[in-house]
Formats: C-alpha cells, sequence, structure tokens
C-alpha cells in the first residue's frame, strides 16, 4: 500500500507530512459495521412506529427475499447512509471507523464536517448503486479495484476527502469484522423472536384495552337489544360480544322479534369484517355474538372467524353452539 502525500504549514516551504491510506479491508468492515448497526436501530424505530401510527400495514408484510431487500435498499439504508453522515460531521468519527482506526478527513488534514453528507450520498449512489440486490455488489467491486489500483475512491477524489490509517492494524480489521458479521446474525435472530412474539404482545394489548371499551356499557343498541359487555376468553383464545333482549321499559322481547334479530347475521358479519375487529382478524381471534334473556339463558348466538371474511364466502355462517 502505497503512502499518501499532503503539505502542511502556512507561509513558508511547504512540509510534506506522510499518511498511510486506510485498507480496503478496514473501510470495507467499518463501513458494514455502522450500516449493519444503524440499519437494525433503525428498523426497530420505523417499525415501532407503523406499528403505531399506521397498523393497517402490518396486514399485509412484505415477503421475505427480494421484497424486504428492497425495503431495505430504498428506505433503510438511505435513512442508515444519512444518520452516519450527521454523526461523522458531528464527532469526526463513526463506530466502525473507530473500531478499525480509521478516520476520514479533507486532503489537509482536517474533519469533513458537512461535507460527510455529500460524500454518503455518492456512497449510496456509486458505491452501493442504490442499495439494489446483486447490483450493488458490483459497485462495490468496481470502487474496490479502484481503490487498490489508485488509492482513492470516485467520490473522494470529487470531493477532496480521503480515508487514513490511524492505528489500524489486521487485529482490528478482524475484530471489526467478527463483530459485524455477529451483529448482522444478532439482528436476523432478533427480528425471528420479535415476529414469534408480536402476536402474543399484540393480544395483550387487546386485552388490556377491553375494560376502556366496556366503560360505556351497557347501552341499548335499539328497542330490544342491550350492549353488555366484551370479554375475552382466554381459555378458547376467543371474544366474546355480549347482548340481552329485552325491552327498554324492562318487558321481555317476543319470540317473533328474537325470531328477526337471528335472521339479521349478515349485518353481525358486516360488522365483525369491519375495522373494529381488524386485530382480532389479524390474530386469529374468532368473535362470539351471544344474544341471552334478562333472566338468563342464551337466545341464540353466532361464530364468526377471520375466514368468513374471504371473498368467496357463500353465505352468512350459521349460528354456532359453544363447546
Amino acid at each position: 500500500m502505497s503512502e499518501i502525500a499532503i503539505e502542511a504549514g502556512s507561509g513558508g516551504p511547504a512540509e510534506e507530512e506522510w499518511v498511510e491510506p486506510a485498507t480496503p479491508a478496514a473501510r470495507l468492515w467499518a463501513r458494514l459495521f455502522d450500516s449493519w448497526l444503524l440499519a437494525a436501530v433503525l428498523s426497530l424505530l420505523i417499525g415501532g412506529l407503523a406499528g403505531l401510527f399506521f397498523p393497517t400495514l402490518l396486514e399485509s408484510p412484505l415477503p421475505s427475499g427480494s421484497g424486504t431487500d428492497l425495503l431495505v435498499g430504498f428506505v433503510i439504508l438511505p435513512v442508515a447512509l444519512f444518520v452516519d453522515a450527521l454523526i461523522l460531521a458531528v464527532f469526526g468519527t463513526t463506530p466502525g471507523k473507530l473500531l478499525a482506526g480509521i478516520r476520514v478527513e479533507t486532503l489537509d488534514g482536517r474533519p469533513i464536517g458537512a461535507l460527510a453528507l455529500r460524500r454518503n450520498l455518492r456512497v449510496y449512489v456509486n458505491g452501493m448503486f442504490l442499495g439494489l440486490p446483486l447490483l450493488s455488489f458490483f459497485a462495490m467491486v468496481r470502487a474496490r479495484d479502484r481503490l487498490l489500483n489508485e488509492d482513492m475512491t470516485s467520490w473522494d477524489e470529487e470531493l477532496g476527502t480521503r480515508v487514513v490509517d490511524r492505528g489500524s492494524n489486521e487485529l482490528r480489521t478482524v475484530a471489526v469484522a467478527v463483530l459485524a458479521i455477529a451483529l448482522q446474525i444478532g439482528s436476523v435472530f432478533f427480528a425471528r423472536f420479535l415476529e414469534t412474539r408480536e402476536p402474543e404482545w399484540e393480544r395483550a394489548a387487546l386485552v388490556a384495552a377491553l375494560p376502556e371499551i366496556n366503560q360505556g356499557l351497557p347501552r341499548f343498541l335499539d328497542d330490544v337489544t342491550r350492549f353488555d359487555r366484551v370479554d375475552y376468553r382466554r381459555d378458547l383464545d376467543m371474544l366474546s360480544v355480549e347482548h340481552t333482549l329485552i325491552h327498554r321499559d324492562g318487558s321481555p322481547v317476543t319470540r317473533n322479534e328474537i325470531d328477526d334479530l337471528a335472521l339479521g347475521r349478515a349485518t353481525l358479519l358486516s360488522d365483525y369484517c369491519g375495522p373494529d375487529f381488524q386485530a382480532f382478524r389479524r390474530l386469529g381471534i374468532p368473535v362470539r355474538y351471544v344474544y341471552g334473556f334478562d333472566g338468563g339463558g342464551i337466545a341464540f348466538e353466532t361464530l364468526f372467524a377471520s375466514e368468513d371474511c374471504r371473498p368467496d364466502a357463500a353465505r352468512p355462517p350459521a349460528a354456532k353452539p359453544l363447546s
């Protein structure tokens, strides 16, 4: 590896200072460590905010494979590079570069400051080809070849910056590589862990919200139907929506009124397939509508599951006894 000569001092003859450029391996692993670290943190933040403010996005998750790669390339990666540039501009280094013992600076040895934003933009476009699968690999190979031949990448040449050795060695490079790989593997396993636990956490959040829903109950929905409460049957993993058939003045309902209500299951299905029960459908929690008498006993009940909302469902399901 050749050395880079710079001129230092002012007012008199220029003094040459020889600095060793950072090795391609040190640069690569420092960049991967920073990118993967920020991508992991940002994925958690973006996923959490999306679930909080845009819960319907969870209805259609991207499949693994190319879709996920495109999401990382077009959303997570550029945001990570932007945050990386801010860290570099403010602190003069990044976690990966600090661990690897390398530094980005101007040709006269100063911190690059705001140039970090322009530099990372060029890295994203020229060095990673927008994070597109396969194409980004060839872009990185091309940048590596240029670095080996000319000791400088195209973006550093354009901006008058360089990456220099500040205590780097093979051991530190290997250590950063091991940490980067461990970080990536750990992120994958942690994401899988979150996927397996997310339904449990969401179910717990929905159950915790039921007391607030029940605060305004009981109340009459019409002249003969009193909405009593919503209850989660943990033993059956089922939501029970309970009603009492009774007139507002307290008189009992007639058999004809009960039959008319029992025939209105299409309306109940429309209610179940609406937005109010979207989270329960996603978790596979069936909803049982119960209509009982004021003195006790069940007039009729209907059980709906997520498959009943499919477009090819032929008809509203018949009443089902609770076993």
